[in-house]
């Protein structure tokens, strides 16, 4: 057996790394501290841990300060087109949905002029004068009917109208002054071929009587691939007609809807000439267009804009060639013709903005994502912004405030500054996790972190907001209108309702909200909730107003002289734990700064929710 050296040397190297870094890890954890931590916060901590001992990595590993374990969800940043356009229906879809299925009953004599006599049909000639008898006769299968004493007389492709004067005339031959009239009094069947894009294909049995409505409706209608406005009539292997359902269905027009005759095969070929059409239009809808249309000949099937159109303008949202991009096509539809594409978007504009409606910025743009506005307004809901709007316009059209709302603690929460937030806490999170980490691998024993082990895990499931400091005021912002707040497509607007309560929450002996009483300061509040308690932070209290305004405060003579921070319904008062306790001045010293920034956002985010 050969011993290959470079083998044992390579294998004796990676036995020597494996050891010294299980060494390293074994001996710096501190198992006691870790085991303390609760499991998620636990987890945190170790992963932080070996990714900064890993092989290779070194002690000296950049840190990211965004990277984090926060569940916060991720934030949907690509903005779909309106719902509108997605919810539309096929235009004409619902015609033969409600077409009924069961026609014209077999002894119908009511037939128009018009019908055309076939094989299987039955006639009734009526004496008017001389002195034959009436009588019922069937056209038979050679096409004729057998009169007595006269013979065949041929009857099929013959209009009922026309059989008239023919049976009149040939019985004059054979009887002076004999006069007739001729009705229809029992319909024939006939089986009809209906294919392509229909919902059941095949071939059906109806009345002599009827047409390709009937013979649509039989089959359950066109489907969304279907075309309304190519369908083929087939007769004897040979198209007779093609027939265009928008003109029944747009200006009534019957004149082309024929009867059929047995043996007539319908194909309803597939199509994806479809546009969708919404905005102030009198039939939002997904139309079918034909080669060269326009799109004002399709808003003219649409029924034309509705009294709440801006100017007879529209827009087309255009997807671009080789690319993921749509362009915006503005006209006025009573000038340029702009030829249709598949997959093309109208779009007419309103000429005033209300809640509910799509729109278009300043660049025709569509606007996807609508403002929302709830609580205390007259007119709860989503508005879709105009150029340059304000928060006190958006609030004017809400039909501004009820009597119980609560202004001061209105909350604006925006996309913009819900990112910021996210990976603030993010980082503050990363940072009190790499900060245990440290402490973890310490070889000092004298390490007690449960004070503010709650805190960190109460922080890591909070969920961000994005609130934006506003002011509502409609009275100050009319002032000095600098104050008003410019609004973004998606911004989240609650007003509160009047709420008389003083919320106190952290380290006191009884939690809760108490009732606000003009006058009581910040330690009356404490008081009533049974006092502070031993974890008790004294000199840091966190007081956040309704408003969303925060400032810190400490338990002593000077604060709650003449100096008593004002308080307001709404406020929030959080008292902090003492974490003098941590171990080491250092290492408070190091996380001190992270978890009273934490102690802040709680308060605040506790704020919002209770208001």
């Amino acid at each position: 057996m050969t011993l290959n050296f470079k083998k044992i040397k390579t294998l004796t190297a990676l036995i020597i790394c494996f050891i010294f870094t299980f060494n390293l890890y074994s001996q710096d954890i501190n198992e006691d501290f870790i085991n303390s931590l609760p499991a998620s916060i636990k987890k945190d901590v170790l992963s932080k841990i070996t990714s900064n001992i890993s092989p290779g990595s070194g002690n000296d590993k950049k840190y990211s300060a965004f990277e984090s374990n926060l569940s916060n969800g991720s934030l949907k940043t690509e903005e779909k087109l309106n719902e509108d356009f997605s919810n539309l229906k096929l235009f004409g879809e619902d015609f033969f949905q409600s077409f009924p299925s069961t026609f014209m009953p077999i002894n119908d004599p009511s037939a128009n002029a018009e019908y055309i006599l076939d094989v299987d049909d039955k006639v009734l000639i009526q004496v008017i004068t001389g002195n034959l008898s009436s009588v019922e006769l069937s056209i038979n299968r050679d096409g004729a009917i057998y009169f007595p004493e006269v013979g065949p007389i041929n009857l099929a492709g013959v209009s009922l109208q026309d059989a008239n004067k023919l049976i009149n005339s040939t019985l004059k031959n054979f009887f002076i002054d004999t006069d007739v009239v001729v009705t229809l009094s029992s319909i024939r069947d006939i089986q009809v071929l209906v294919a392509g894009q229909v919902k059941f294909p095949g071939v059906y049995t109806l009345g002599g009587y009827s047409s390709i409505l009937h013979a649509i409706g039989s089959s359950g209608g066109i489907n969304t691939k279907g075309s309304f406005r190519n369908i083929q009539i087939k007769r004897n292997g040979k198209i007779i007609k093609y027939l265009d359902l928008y003109d029944l269905f747009v200006d009534a027009d019957t004149s082309s809807i024929s009867s059929l005759r047995s043996g007539d095969s319908i194909l309803i070929p597939t199509t994806n000439n479809h546009v969708r059409i919404i905005g102030a239009i009198n039939r939002p809808a997904i139309y079918e267009f034909k080669e060269g249309e326009s799109a004002q000949d399709l808003i003219l099937f649409a029924g034309g804009p509705s009294n709440q159109s801006k100017d007879d303008l529209f827009l087309i949202s255009r997807d671009v060639k080789n690319s993921n991009d749509k362009k915006i096509i503005s006209s006025k539809s009573s000038s340029d013709e702009i030829k249709l594409l598949r997959k093309d978007r109208i779009f007419l504009p309103y000429s005033t903005y209300r809640s509910g409606d799509l729109y278009v910025d300043s660049k025709n743009i569509f606007i996807t994502k609508p403002i929302k506005i709830t609580g205390g307004v007259k007119y709860p809901g989503e508005y879709f912004l105009k150029r340059d709007e304000t928060l006190s316009k958006l609030i004017k059209r809400a039909g501004g405030y009820t009597e119980d709302a609560y202004p001061f603690g209105g909350v604006l929460s925006n996309a913009e500054a819900l990112n910021l937030e996210i990976e603030y806490n993010s980082r503050l999170y990363n940072e009190a996790i790499k900060s245990l980490a440290t402490l973890a691998t310490s070889f000092s024993n004298n390490i007690n972190v449960a004070s503010l082990l709650p805190l960190l895990e109460e922080f890591k499931n909070i969920k961000p907001v994005g609130r934006v400091q506003a002011e509502f005021d409609l009275f100050r912002l009319d002032i000095d209108p600098l104050k008003d707040t410019l609004l973004s497509n998606g911004d989240e607007i609650h007003i509160p309702f009047k709420s008389n309560v003083v919320h106190v929450f952290g380290e006191v002996l009884n939690p809760g909200s108490k009732s606000y009483i003009p006058g009581q300061t910040v330690r009356d509040y404490i008081n009533s909730s049974g006092g502070l308690n031993k974890s008790a932070d004294r000199d840091s209290i966190i007081l956040v107003h309704a408003n969303g305004d925060a400032e810190r405060i400490r338990l002593n003579r000077s604060v709650f002289g003449k100096s008593n921070p004002d308080l307001y319904p709404g406020s929030v008062i959080y008292i902090t734990r003492d974490l003098s306790d941590v171990g080491s001045l250092k290492v408070f010293a190091t996380i001190s700064p992270i978890i009273s920034s934490m102690a802040i956002s709680l308060a605040s985010l506790n704020s919002i929710n209770r208001n």
